[in-house]
């Protein structure tokens, strides 16, 4: 392992390597999904606060640490919401993806949100082939059953209706809730037993009918549900509660197929009109994009359980999904793919007190509100208000308010400090072996501490992450104003000292920052002269190992000219 130390200036450095061949670093894969967006419209400041913030803030701190870490996720291309949302804006399912699909990009894009791939499934070869594949395995194995199920039929519409087709009162919670999954509770239902059924598209009363499909019979698996439910330590309460929930009840056989034209059709003889539902097209497919990303980087992305950490972040609406089918589909295929090791879930992020809804317009769209607004401050104050474990609610009073009262005082006073640097009187002085404050030790050492803690897979908190950076950020203002200012005309030995702490603060804000607050992190790195591709979270941790030991004491930080 090397050991860096930096010889330090405040606008700028350069590194000196010593060897350590006792110690070896450990490098760990990960596999990180988003959910998939549905791409029947543009990603609204709900998503953004939810799987896609949260995956790129952990792959910006798991690359720093010099992991390997593939962070994709795809369109959801064949969701029953493409037809019923084309069918209302007047054009094709197809038509529908290409453009929504440019927009999510751009979105993405906007807010420095940096996906390692993302692809489609709609026409993708690849992708159709693979979960074709898939399904015929375990078709073939005996893991499926044909079964005859009762089904709500709309004459006016003359189709089927399942998912967000049909629309009802959850026959659990009883909100609002589609065919087979309610959003606001997780517990999956058959879509006949919804109260008040009614025909999405015609809003009429359907009959009930009957079809023959295929079924993944789910409570076989209910003790190794159990099993794997109790040894996970990073799925969030709500989570873990759910799952409780499902395997102390019988779990209805799940639906495989439904009769649609639209999706990948079944692969299988008298199934061939219908298609693999989607929710179960959704884990091969995560596997399907991460091996296309291998082979064209070079990659040795294996995806097993021994070899790669597969980490998803999802809305706690697709719970049942992540949690339950497609585990129960890595239980089933005996451990052959990878297991969703870590799911982390977040709540509902409301707007204005009510749920973002893409189909109600009710929604702040990511590509307007980035015209607005900068990206590190959206994404600064989605971490500070981030609905990890309750609802939280978002406004453009409360953003304001992050931004006028919270950061943009600090960020511009912080920028002001360096300014002072660079015409301060004492640009010429050689600063030899002055020692860094404790005060600035300790500002440095808790917020590298809370971020370590919190961008942990088995802490990961957006919430935590950000108050420590912001506990930060208001630690430099607060040592620069009362330490090193009022030194500046008054002690020039102990003014030097102080400059030293705040270059020493500076530095550690490059990193601190750079998972939430990219663009801030670039402009500081291109200051004081570090490669901004090049952050590695041991230059902080060596730095320190030799702070404490050089000399009994602390580390000398020199430089040769300060500016």
């Amino acid at each position: 392992m090397e050991v860096e130390i930096w010889k330090f200036s405040a606008f700028g450095g350069e590194k000196f390597h010593h060897k350590n061949d006792e110690e070896v670093k450990v490098v760990k894969n990960y596999l990180v999904t988003a959910t998939p967006p549905t791409t029947n419209g543009d990603l609204h400041v709900g998503h953004l606060s939810g799987p896609y913030l949260a995956g790129d803030v952990f792959t910006r701190f798991q690359k720093m640490l010099g992991h390997q870490v593939t962070f994709q996720s795809s369109g959801d291309d064949h969701q029953s919401y493409i037809v019923t949302t084309s069918n209302k804006l007047g054009t094709t399912p197809n038509q529908l993806v290409k453009e929504k699909t440019k927009g999510i990009l751009s979105t993405l894009q906007a807010v420095n949100i940096e996906m390692d791939i993302f692809t489609n499934s709609l026409g993708n070869r690849d992708h159709i082939r693979f979960v074709q594949n898939l399904f015929l395995i375990m078709y073939e194995k005996g893991l499926f059953q044909e079964k005859k199920e009762p089904i709500y039929c709309c004459d006016h519409c003359d189709k089927l209706l399942f998912e967000s087709h049909i629309k009802g009162k959850c026959p659990y919670c009883f909100e609002n809730a589609s065919g087979n999954l309610c959003e606001a509770c997780g517990r999956i239902n058959r879509p006949v037993d919804l109260y008040d059924p009614k025909c999405s598209t015609c809003d009429s009363t359907p009959r009930l009918t009957q079809y023959t499909g295929l079924f993944f019979p789910i409570d076989k698996y209910r003790s190794a549900l159990k099993s794997f439910y109790s040894s996970r330590k990073s799925w969030r309460p709500h989570l873990k509660a759910l799952c409780n929930w499902l395997t102390s009840h019988p779990i209805p056989d799940y639906p495989v197929t439904y009769p649609s034209d639209w999706g990948i059709q079944v692969p299988v003889p008298k199934f061939e009109d219908q298609t693999i539902n989607v929710w179960f097209e959704m884990y091969p497919g995560h596997l399907r994009t991460a091996m296309n990303y291998a082979q064209d980087e070079q990659i040795d992305l294996k995806l097993t359980n021994s070899h790669t950490t597969f980490v998803q972040f999802l809305g706690y609406d697709n719970s049942f999904f992540n949690a339950v089918l497609h585990l129960t589909t890595a239980l089933a295929l005996d451990g052959e793919y990878l297991y969703p090791d870590h799911i982390i879930t977040n709540e509902f992020y409301l707007l204005e007190n009510e749920k973002f809804s893409t189909s109600r317009s009710h929604a702040i769209w990511g590509q307007d509100i980035v015209k607005e607004i900068q990206p590190d401050y959206l994404r600064y104050h989605l971490c500070r208000t981030n609905p990890e474990v309750m609802q939280t609610n978002f406004s453009y009073k409360e953003l304001e308010l992050t931004i006028s009262y919270e950061l943009e005082p600090i960020v511009s006073t912080i920028k002001n400090f360096i300014s002072i640097l660079q015409v301060d009187k004492y640009h010429k002085l050689i600063l030899e072996k002055e020692s860094i404050d404790l005060h600035a030790i300790g500002y440095y050492q808790s917020c590298k501490q809370g971020l370590e803690s919190n961008c942990h897979i088995d802490n990961f908190s957006l919430q935590r992450a950000s108050a420590a950076l912001h506990n930060y950020l208001k630690s430099v203002v607060y040592y620069f104003e009362r330490s090193v200012l009022p030194m500046r005309n008054i002690d020039q030995k102990t003014y030097k000292n102080r400059l030293t702490s705040i270059g020493y603060l500076f530095y550690g804000l490059v990193y601190f920052s750079a998972p939430i607050m990219p663009d801030f992190s670039k402009e500081l790195s291109k200051i004081f002269g570090v490669d901004e591709t090049e952050l590695y979270w041991s230059d902080l941790e060596e730095f320190n190992h030799v702070l404490l030991d050089c000399d009994n004491t602390c580390l000398y930080v020199t430089s040769n000219e300060m500016i």
